[in-house]
């Protein structure tokens, strides 16, 4: 079955793929991350988030998703629905073919 995977992956390890997958993860960072609550009309702030912090207490974390409200909670939800599963995806694709590039030109061109 990895073998399958590696076909499958190997086929997208090219430089133009790699930049693409660079290209749509700062998309994410810069874009979909910050804006996907404003185009629901709420406003999350940045240092509230607790996937941007190092660390919080669980009263934090009450005090967050209370704060939300029910509207800022349902998109909160959606966000980590849509915008976090497909961000997990897309990084887990583009290191899976950096790494296979990187193998394929370490051991297919071995020093002598």
């Amino acid at each position: 079955m990895i073998s399958v995977l590696y076909k499958q992956l190997e086929r997208y390890a090219t430089p133009g793929m790699i930049i693409l997958g660079l290209v749509i993860v700062v998309l994410f960072n810069l874009i979909f991350f910050p804006e996907f609550a404003k185009c629901f009309g709420v406003s999350i702030p940045l240092d509230l988030i607790l996937d941007l912090r190092l660390y919080y207490s669980s009263k934090e974390v009450y005090n967050f998703i209370e704060s939300l409200g029910e509207k800022g909670r349902d998109v909160y939800q959606l966000s980590e629905m849509l915008v976090d599963l497909s961000y997990m995806i897309i990084h887990t694709i583009l290191y899976s073919i950096i790494i296979i590039r990187l193998l394929k030109l370490i051991f297919e061109n071995p020093k002598k």
